[in-house]
C-alpha cells in the first residue's frame, strides 16, 4: 500500500464518524450525511492522488464539509423555490 493510501485509511478511520456528525446535523437524513461525508472523502483522495498535499487533512475535510453543506442547503433552497412556483 502507497503512501496516500496509508494516509487516507488513517484519516478515514480517525475522522470519519466526526464528518458524518457534521452533516447529520444539517441534513434530514443519515443516509444523507453518509453520501456526503463520503463525497468529501473522495474529493480529498483524489486532491491528494494528483499531487496537492494538504497540511491539515482533519481540518480540511471540515471546511470542506461546511461548503457541502452550504451547496446543498442553496441547491434545497432552489428545488424548493422551483417547486413552488406555478407553471404557466
Amino acid at each position: 500500500m502507497n503512501s496516500i493510501n496509508r494516509e487516507f485509511s488513517r484519516l478515514y478511520r480517525e475522522e470519519h464518524d466526526n464528518l458524518v456528525s457534521v452533516f447529520r446535523r444539517s441534513v434530514r437524513s443519515c443516509d444523507e450525511a453518509l453520501d456526503l461525508a463520503q463525497e468529501v472523502f473522495l474529493l480529498y483522495l483524489k486532491k491528494r492522488r494528483t499531487g496537492i498535499y494538504i497540511e491539515k487533512p482533519a481540518a480540511w475535510l471540515r471546511i470542506t464539509a461546511r461548503n457541502y453543506i452550504r451547496n446543498y442547503r442553496r441547491e434545497k433552497w432552489n428545488t424548493d423555490v422551483i417547486a413552488g412556483m406555478e407553471m404557466d
